[in-house]
């Protein structure tokens, strides 16, 4: 294969979509033609589908160098490009190009991770990126609102068909939400009671991730399973950053369940953080703290290991409990 100083070159890349498009699991394939025409309209977007191929070529080969220069210059062109459109007018293209860029570049920020290594995760290192990778998910919930007003006409309706279920249990009304079914030392947690409201902190994270246990891992509902992320903000980045324990659970639970899919570009990230969470918590000695404190966190600790568990996969070994 010719190389050039741009790595893999865009043809093998463009033609490689085709092949990586089906192992992304969470596209439909009669979606790539639509995005692969709007790409054309759109280069920045095209660039993020280069930058995609390239990284699974990358996690499927023995000799990636190439691909992986390739997967890093795409990507920065499609950051450097994609912020350059956000500054621009928005019309239907470009609002539906802005969002499966968006998405492609949140997928990349889970694909990068090379290795599992504990000691390389946002939790125990001091890199003041080190939540980067949050901030660019976080960012997708206001771009969503900035393009509502071209939702009638998008390409993108599997997406947002996607987000919730028929029970409007993500979405629904706030008048209809209630914490009935959240488990008490889960509460005690975030410090809230069944009867507190919608407008409490802390009420839909605990409220989503308590609905997301019960959903099957199944390729149709990822989306749902990705609802936890919408429902955060800044200052929860910040509790991260300081490594609150509270913040520490939640972001670690919401991991744990994301481990019940095995999808290539998102595994090493999110086992390598979901140990490293378990290991944190473990290491502050949570469930070893006296009286109802460590009574709570005992439990909460027991529901951690148990999240990547979906109830008809195999229940061999806890994640939590490997070096």
């Amino acid at each position: 294969m010719e190389q050039t100083g741009d790595g893999t070159p865009r043809n093998v890349l463009m033609n490689h979509f085709h092949y990586v498009f089906l192992e992304l699991q969470i596209i439909g394939a009669r979606e790539l033609s639509p995005i692969l025409a709007l790409g054309l309209c759109r280069p920045f977007l095209m660039d993020s589908i280069f930058a995609v191929s390239a990284s699974h070529l990358r996690f499927k080969s023995v000799s990636n160098a190439s691909h992986r220069v390739a997967e890093h210059f795409q990507q920065a062109l499609a950051i450097k490009n994609f912020q350059g459109a956000l500054a621009s007018p928005l019309d239907q293209q470009t609002a539906d190009a802005l969002l499966l860029t968006a998405m492609f570049l949140n997928l990349l920020s889970f694909s990068a991770v090379e290795d599992e290594d504990i000691g390389n995760s946002w939790v125990y290192s001091s890199h003041p990126d080190r939540l980067g990778w949050l901030s660019l998910s976080l960012g997708m919930k206001p771009l969503i609102y900035a393009t509502e007003i071209f939702r009638e006409n998008t390409i993108l309706n599997w997406m947002f068909d996607s987000s919730d279920d028929e029970a409007k249990s993500f979405h629904g009304s706030w008048e209809l939400m209630h914490l009935h079914d959240v488990p008490p030392h889960w509460l005690d947690l975030v410090g809230l009671t069944r009867d507190s409201q919608p407008d409490a902190k802390f009420f839909h994270p605990i409220r989503i991730l308590s609905e997301t246990n019960k959903l099957e891992p199944s390729p149709k509902n990822f989306f749902l399973y990705v609802n936890m992320i919408g429902s955060l903000d800044v200052d929860f980045r910040t509790d991260l950053e300081r490594r609150h324990e509270m913040a520490m659970w939640l972001m670690g639970y919401w991991l744990g369940l994301l481990l019940r899919y095995d999808f290539w570009w998102l595994r090493k990230r999110v086992r390598r953080d979901f140990r490293a969470v378990c290991w944190k918590l473990m290491d502050n000695g949570v469930k070893d703290r006296p009286g109802a404190e460590g009574a709570m966190w005992r439990k909460l600790m027991d529901d951690l290991e148990k999240a990547p568990y979906w109830k008809s996969l195999p229940h061999g070994g806890r994640v939590c409990e490997e070096v």
